[in-house]
């Protein structure tokens, strides 16, 4: 088996929550109908890959309401995000540094 196709065959049994020896087993005494199952299963790893990659570049984040200290939920996809939030972060974390680069 080729290194790509091992990495489907884990991909695929990893999205159905079963270690491998079980799904094999299903897989030979015929328990499941297994292109069905690898479509519905390879569609989600499609849907979960797109969402990765998505998440990868979206800067996540919240800060407790000054009010009631519930969470407010910020992401780099808000459409005022480029006008009113980063400008905020901006200037309340201008002068944070990381700690090697702390002037001597």
């Amino acid at each position: 088996m080729t290194r790509e196709n091992k990495a489907k065959l884990d991909s695929i049994v990893k999205a159905t929550g079963k270690p491998l020896s079980w799904w094999m087993s299903d897989f030979i005494l015929n328990k499941m109908a297994p292109y069905e199952d690898i479509s519905k299963l390879q569609k989600k790893i499609t849907m979960l890959e797109e969402q990765k990659k998505e998440l990868a570049t979206e800067r996540r984040f919240n800060v407790p309401c000054c009010y009631c200290g519930e969470p407010i939920y910020y992401s780099s996809n808000d459409s005022d995000w480029k006008t009113r939030i980063y400008p905020d972060l901006k200037k309340a974390f201008g002068k944070w540094y990381h700690t090697p680069c702390k002037p001597k």
